[in-house]
This record gives structure tokens, C-alpha cells and sequence, in this order.
């Protein structure tokens, strides 16, 4: 099976999926260098996310392949109580950044969540979210993970005025010219399943995207349990699934599934400095 950056394994398991079983057919078919990164939303869920190791170690008797971030995402509540929420992030990060924690996030904006109609003292204070796990990143030495829904301008913003030298732009959403910005910061760009959406000039324009994507910049990832790829679309996702993105992928780009993977792999385990 193949690296991905960005899933929600908990949530799997909250649809019904035995992580034991899923851990055992996942490292059954891993490519070698493969991981997977395990996504914060919350800024006290780490301590019983870890305890997922323990069930990758029963199905597979190892778990350095799995690896996990923190973070905040962007929830009304937490945006009310950010200063707190984040405190608690970083009590989080002082004992294990760098072991267990391999990065800050996912943190940004979400304008589904925090539309316009909730006012402007919202959402600066969904701003300041942000801006305060950025800090948090820079401080701990970590990679930071993007999530940015209808948010363009407020998150390039951010991240010009933060500073930060190593960020992921998760399930990318946005067009070319936006990737050029993001690109020009020294961003990576993750696509999910949902670059396999769509046909025809859709199709085309999802393409022309991942192949405007330096390689050197380019992850992959699932979002599991969300946006599986076709044909599976609308189904619960798991990373067993990313397999159709990377052939996506690969016949857009022109290279082979394998060589792909290397690329990925070696991606993914640059970005997270990650040594299984």
C-alpha cells in the first residue's frame, strides 16, 4: 500500500472499521518507506489517538510506520476558546514533539464552519487561531498542516505574515494561480480522492493541476473516512482506497504507479523528517 499524509483514523473506526484488520491488510501491501500520518482536530484528542499504536502493533506487530500530528482545527468553540485550547496544545507539544507528535495541525480556516454571517469578531479570532498554532509550529521545529476551505486570501495571508518554512496545503481545493502562491511561500500541496472527481474538462483541470505541481512538492493522501476516490466516491474511505488516486495520479502525470510512490514516499518522509 502507499504513503498517505493526512487520514482520520479514529473516525474509521467510529464507522465501523476494525483498525486491527485494516492495520494487517495495509502492511500486508505497503510499499516500502510507506507511512501513515494520523491527523489532530482537537487540541486534547493526541493522548487517545496514541493509543492507536497499540492496535497497529496487534495486527501488524510494529507501528513505525505510523506517525501523528496535532492540532486545532478551526470548530466555533474552539475559536471562542482559543487561548486555552491552545495552551493545551502546547503542553501536548513539550512532551512529545518530535517523538510521537511529527506535526502541528491541522490548523487554518473553514468557511463552512465560520461563514461571513458570523461576524467580523469571529472570525479574526478564527484568525488568531491560526496564527497562534503557526507560532507553536515555528517553536516546536514542526511541520505544519493547512486546512483551508473558501479561505484563499486569509490563509496565504497568514502564512506570508508567519513565516513558516515547512507547510502542507491538505486536500487541496483551490485553482492554478492560487497553487502559484502557495508554491512561490515553498508550500507542498496534498491532493485527496477528490482529484479524481469529475469528468471531461473537470477531468482536464485536475490534470493540468497535479502536473503544474512540482515534483519535489507533490503528497497525497486520503482524508479517510471522507472524499474517497472513484469509483469508490461517497463510500467510507479508508487509506486502503489511496491506491486509485496514486493511479490517478501517475497515468496524469505520465510516470508509473511505482515510480510515484518513490517519489511520494520520499515526499512525505522529507516533509515530516519521518526515519521508519
Amino acid at each position: 500500500m502507499f504513503t498517505d499524509t493526512h487520514c482520520h483514523l479514529g473516525m474509521m473506526q467510529e464507522r465501523g472499521i476494525n483498525l486491527v484488520d485494516f492495520f494487517k491488510e495495509y502492511y500486508d501491501e505497503a510499499e516500502k518507506g510507506a507511512l501513515l500520518v494520523d491527523i489532530g482536530t482537537k487540541s486534547d484528542d493526541f493522548l487517545e489517538r496514541i493509543k492507536i499504536k497499540q492496535l497497529a502493533e496487534e495486527g501488524t506487530g510494529t507501528s513505525r510506520f505510523l506517525y501523528f500530528s496535532a492540532g486545532i482545527w478551526p470548530a466555533k468553540e474552539d475559536v471562542i476558546n482559543r487561548k486555552n485550547e491552545c495552551a493545551v496544545l502546547e503542553e501536548i507539544l513539550k512532551e512529545h514533539a518530535h517523538k510521537d507528535v511529527c506535526a502541528l495541525g491541522e490548523c487554518g480556516f473553514d468557511r463552512r464552519e465560520n461563514p461571513a454571517e458570523a461576524g467580523k469578531a469571529h472570525l479574526a479570532a478564527e484568525e488568531e487561531l491560526f496564527e497562534m498554532q503557526v507560532e507553536l509550529a515555528k517553536k516546536y521545529r514542526l511541520p505544519l498542516i493547512v486546512h483551508s476551505r473558501d479561505a484563499f486570501e486569509e490563509t496565504l495571508g497568514v502564512l506570508k505574515e508567519g513565516g513558516h518554512d515547512r507547510v502542507v496545503i491538505h486536500c487541496y481545493s483551490y485553482d492554478k494561480q492560487a497553487a502559484k502562491a502557495f508554491l512561490d511561500l515553498g508550500c507542498y500541496i496534498s491532493f485527496s480522492g477528490t482529484v479524481t472527481f469529475g469528468k471531461g474538462a473537470q477531468k482536464e483541470q485536475n490534470i493540468e493541476l497535479v502536473n503544474y505541481i512540482p515534483k519535489d512538492l507533490l503528497l497525497l493522501e486520503t482524508d479517510a473516512p471522507y472524499l474517497a476516490p472513484v469509483p469508490f466516491r461517497g463510500k467510507t474511505n479508508t487509506p486502503l482506497l489511496i491506491k486509485h488516486t496514486y493511479e490517478f495520479a501517475a497515468a496524469g502525470l505520465n510516470m508509473t504507479v511505482d515510480a510515484l510512490a518513490k517519489l511520494v514516499n520520499e515526499n512525505a518522509n522529507r516533509f515530516f523528517a519521518c526515519n521508519n
